[in-house]
Formats: structure tokens, C-alpha cells, sequence
């Protein structure tokens, strides 16, 4: 079962990395996306270990990151900050330090994210 989720997880986390770009987006909508995720990802239910907690300010950092970065008008390491974002979810739910439920709604707003940075003009 725990393979089940975890391809099924994965699978979800394939669309966010391949997210089509949405209509034309402003980097202040995107920052505002990217904030957004970074209080839905401070507020998710982690596991209260030191490790899950780690992860969990790790995420946030990648979200802090990203926003920097499209500050630069650097919009690729941005999505490559999302990228590491999904990845580190990805693992987070495959070690048990967030239930997939818990995780799903992260994903999602992160594919909504790389969405508006690739739709930036």
C-alpha cells in the first residue's frame, strides 16, 4: 500500500514539475502565490520529530529562495527552487514525516506556482 502512495504521490508530483504556464503572470502574482504556500507549508500537520521539522523549514526556505530569486528577475532558479520544493515533499511523504492527505494541497499550490513563474511576461 505504502508503494501505492508513494507512485501515486510521485505521479502528482510529474504534473507539478510539468505544470502548463498560465495566461500572462506578474512576478508580485507569483510572489504572492509563493507566500501563500510558505504560511499552507508552515501550518501543515508535520510530524513533530526534529527531522520532519527540518524538512518542513527546509520547504520554507525553498519557498524563500524562490521569491528572492524572481526579486532577480532570475525565473529559473526560481522554478528550480520549486522543483527542490516538490522533490523534498515527495520524500517527506515517502518517509512518513507528512501524510499524503497533508501534502496533497502543498503540491498543488506548488504546481499552481511554477505555473504562474512560467506564464511571467
Amino acid at each position: 500500500m505504502k508503494t501505492f502512495v508513494s507512485f501515486a504521490f510521485a505521479a502528482m508530483l510529474a504534473v507539478l514539475v510539468m505544470a502548463a504556464p498560465s495566461s500572462a503572470s506578474t512576478v508580485s502574482e507569483c510572489k504572492a502565490q509563493i507566500a501563500a504556500l510558505s504560511s499552507a507549508t508552515s501550518a501543515a500537520a508535520f510530524n513533530t520529530d526534529n527531522q520532519s521539522l527540518k524538512t518542513q523549514s527546509q520547504l520554507v526556505f525553498h519557498l524563500q529562495k524562490a521569491s528572492t530569486a524572481l526579486d532577480k528577475g532570475e525565473n529559473r532558479d526560481a522554478l528550480k527552487q520549486l522543483t527542490d520544493y516538490a522533490s523534498d515533499l515527495a520524500d517527506a511523504v515517502a518517509a512518513g514525516r507528512i501524510s499524503t492527505e497533508a501534502a496533497a494541497p502543498l503540491a498543488s499550490a506548488a504546481s499552481n506556482v511554477v505555473a504562474c513563474i512560467q506564464g511571467i511576461q
